[in-house]
This record gives structure tokens, C-alpha cells and sequence, in this order.
């Protein structure tokens, strides 16, 4: 089977279970701890759910949250492509929620697309998003992979610590600007010191309540 036809029947799978798993997870009396809503996450078809359901649990119930703190950075730390959905979700409560035990997860895995099917942009960066929505608690993460990643993780490592923007990320950016050798990673260290207009900005990563953090 070619790989495009494989694709499209994986999506029409997808398509057409998704509404019967949510009728379910949504049936009276579902189960709304933690631990059940964890493993619900984890499953494609209910993960988008699952995850709308723990963020509302982890903002009222800190054991909920405590939940997450422990068991998603394990998750994120998976490398399987069909995880794609399941991973962007993770990322997603993890920077939402700022769980800081995230931080080198998300870092290590800071060039990851969050979806095959979205675009290239930035949008589809879950990790950047996440860490910068943690902020200054993650740069000691995100300075480790910026110094030992590979190409694109230095990268977007770069782009992280430009946008938290703190003295310290600053720091480390020039720090970094003496040492690296790669052309496209300096070129997104000396960006990272100057953003540029494009670039993303705090600002577009916090809720309403959070945008008065620099």
C-alpha cells in the first residue's frame, strides 16, 4: 500500500471513530479522575477531549494537577509518529498549565512538529509554545539543548529563549553566539537577541489574565 493511501485510510479512521469514543467518554457517569482522563488522553480518539477535561480539572484540583506534573513529562518524552495528536495535547496542558517538570521534555523535543497534516509555521510548534508559555523556569532546559542539540533544536532552542526574553536569556544567547559554528543557528541566535516582527511574541502564548507578565 503507498504510503498516501495508508494516510488517508488512517484519516478516515480516525474520522469515523472519533464521534463514537467521544459519545462514549461524554455518556453519564464517565469517570472524571485523573488517572482515567490521563488514559483517555493518551488515545487519539478521545485525546482532544481528555485534554480540554484535565485542563478544567488541573485549574480547580491541585492533585489533578499534581497528576500531570507527574505523569507528562513520560508522555512527552514518546517518539512515535501516530502520538502526533496525543503529544501536541501534552504539550499543550503542559505549557498551559506552566508544569515546569515538563521543561526538559519539551525542550529535548523543541523542533517537533506538534501535526503532520498543519502547516510549518511556528503555529505548529508545540514545544516552543509551551516553554515559552512556562518562561524563565524552563531557560535552564532550554540553555542545555541550545548547547548539546542538533541543528534545529539549537535553533528553536534559540527562538525560546529570544522571546522569554529575560537577562538571563540573554545572557546565554550571546554566550552562545561565541561558540556556535552552524551558519542557520546563528543566524537564529543573533534574531533571537533582536526578534524580528515575524517572530512570535509572549504576548500571543498567555491567557487574558497572564498578559500583564513581560
Amino acid at each position: 500500500m503507498k504510503p498516501s493511501t495508508r494516510l488517508a485510510t488512517f484519516i478516515r479512521a480516525v474520522t469515523l471513530a472519533t464521534p463514537l469514543a467521544l459519545f462514549a467518554f461524554a455518556a453519564p457517569g464517565a469517570d472524571r479522575s485523573p488517572e482515567d482522563l490521563f488514559r483517555q488522553l493518551q488515545d487519539y480518539r478521545t485525546s482532544n477531549h481528555a485534554a480540554d477535561e484535565l485542563l478544567k480539572l488541573a485549574r480547580s484540583d491541585p492533585k489533578a494537577r499534581k497528576y500531570l506534573a507527574d505523569h507528562l513529562p513520560a508522555l512527552l518524552q514518546n517518539e512515535s509518529p501516530i502520538l502526533f495528536w496525543v503529544w501536541a495535547n501534552g504539550a499543550k496542558l503542559a505549557g498551559t498549565l506552566r508544569i515546569t517538570e515538563a521543561s526538559q521534555p519539551l525542550a529535548d523535543h523543541v523542533d517537533r512538529f506538534s501535526s503532520p497534516l498543519s502547516s510549518m509555521g511556528w503555529d505548529n510548534r508545540g514545544a516552543v509554545r509551551a516553554l515559552i508559555e512556562i518562561g524563565e523556569p524552563a531557560v535552564p532546559s532550554v540553555a542545555k539543548v541550545l548547547r548539546d542539540g542538533n541543528v534545529d533544536q539549537r535553533k528553536y532552542s534559540a527562538a525560546v529563549l529570544g522571546v522569554i526574553g529575560t537577562p538571563q536569556c540573554k545572557y546565554i544567547l550571546r554566550a552562545a553566539l561565541q561558540r556556535e559554528s552552524d551558519l542557520a543557528v546563528l543566524s537564529f541566535i543573533k534574531d533571537a537577541l533582536n526578534p524580528p516582527m515575524d517572530w512570535p511574541k509572549r504576548s500571543w502564548y498567555l491567557s487574558h489574565e497572564d498578559k500583564s507578565q513581560p
